[in-house]
């Protein structure tokens, strides 16, 4: 009995403490206090110290986007998926606003299907939650979410574009 309520326990402790990401959200809004400028700046950072290499750095319009990157997933890193991130960096009230957006493919999945790989933009999938991390859809998100977490002391929210 003791061993059922211990389990209960853990169970709700750990379900509270996960944050709620609907099914579908395919956007990342990262708020953080920061001036605009310098949220840009950080979050070119944290791309690159993630291994992205930047492929649009337009500091007007405050736009990152990044060249497509091959991750492993899955169990021995098995598999692999190709992402690619675009962030929108807006000024609000008193704090400044990331959109985190990102697309995907499986090359293995890709090549079955006899798509060529210098077709990524056209024929790539928005990454998007609800998923399990061992698909290369989950592991896409999974990256993606992770990426907005490095930015210290900022309130992370997900949303979906219809």
């Amino acid at each position: 009995m003791k061993k059922i309520i211990c389990i209960m326990i853990f169970a709700m402790a750990f379900s509270l403490s996960a944050q709620n990401i609907p099914d579908g959200s395919n956007i990342i809004i990262i708020t953080t206090k920061d001036k605009t400028e310098s949220t840009f700046r950080n979050f070119a950072r944290i791309l690159v110290k993630e291994g992205f290499v930047l492929e649009t750095t337009e500091p007007i319009l405050l736009i990152l986007t990044t060249k497509i990157k091959d991750r492993s997933y899955g169990f021995l890193g098995g598999g692999t998926v190709r992402i690619k991130l675009s962030a929108q960096v807006d000024q609000m009230d008193s704090a400044s606003q990331i959109t985190l957006t990102g697309i995907f493919d499986d090359p293995g999945i890709s090549k079955a299907m006899g798509i060529k790989s210098d077709m990524f933009d056209k024929d790539a999938i928005v990454i998007s939650s609800g998923s399990s991390s061992s698909s290369s859809k989950g592991a896409a998100w999974k990256i993606m979410d992770e990426v907005a977490k490095k930015y210290k002391d900022a309130i992370i929210k997900y949303d979906e574009k219809k």
